[in-house]
């Protein structure tokens, strides 16, 4: 797998990530103990090694919504359906 993270992420959206977390906890959905890592993930199933962007590049991505996504694991694989969506103002 291929991913963009960050080193440190903005305190809301790691707010953001408790607080639902929080929500399905108490809902009875299981919760990873795994520690939240906002990240951007760019290829799956990779065969072969990627080649990266040099030390110093700057990526930038401008979000106009968020997207709550359900993860289905269906015959092996993880399929992630679009649940809800939010269009962000600026």
């Amino acid at each position: 797998m291929v991913w963009l993270g960050t080193r440190q992420p903005p305190r809301g959206l790691l707010q953001l990530a408790s607080m639902l977390r929080a929500q399905a906890a108490r809902s009875g959905c299981y919760q990873s103990p795994q520690p939240f890592h906002p990240h951007i993930t760019l290829l799956r199933d990779a065969g072969r090694a990627v080649a990266l962007p040099p030390p110093g590049f700057s990526w930038s991505f401008p979000v106009t919504e968020f997207v709550l996504y359900e993860s289905r694991f269906e015959r092996g694989r993880t399929r992630y359906i679009p649940f809800q969506r939010w269009t962000l103002n600026e």
